[in-house]
């Protein structure tokens, strides 16, 4: 048994996490949303349910910080191609959700992601000097554990 207030070896903690998307490199997220993945159904004529056996697309949300210029330029870039349509806009990227011990625990390709809208951050003069973080929206077709 493991005493309370310990990390269990292998567990993967909730900040710790890795999101590489090969079109921006290596760009250093703080949040990633939650991705729900849902199948879609159909209603028969008996009035049950039914599953088609596809996904619908998952939509989702990083942050990265706005200091961070280099990472900033690609995404807007990234987000460019998207809003323009350019072939290979679309991309595959792979999400770690990490232990203590900074290696993956879990791993998942997260299939046909596009960059789908982008906050800048509100400007608040009573901030408390926290760094402010721009806002993606991520659509992804598909999510596969690796």
């Amino acid at each position: 048994m493991i005493p309370k207030g310990t990390v269990a070896p292998g567990a993967a903690l909730a900040n710790a996490f890795r999101l590489e998307i090969p079109i921006t490199g290596s760009v250093v997220f703080t949040r990633l949303g939650a991705i729900e993945q849902t199948l879609t159904t159909v209603t028969m004529a008996d009035q049950t349910a039914q599953t088609t056996g596809k996904v619908e697309p998952v939509e989702t949300e990083a942050e990265q910080y706005a200091h961070h210029g280099a990472e900033v330029l690609a995404l807007e870039a990234w987000y460019a191609a998207c809003k323009a349509g350019t072939p290979g806009h679309k991309t595959a990227g792979v999400l770690h959700m990490l232990g203590a011990d900074g290696n993956p625990v879990r791993s998942f390709i997260l299939d046909g992601i596009l960059c789908k809208g982008r906050t800048i951050p509100e400007h608040d003069a009573s901030g408390d000097g926290e760094g402010q973080r721009f806002t993606w929206k991520l659509m992804v077709d598909n999510v596969i554990p690796l």
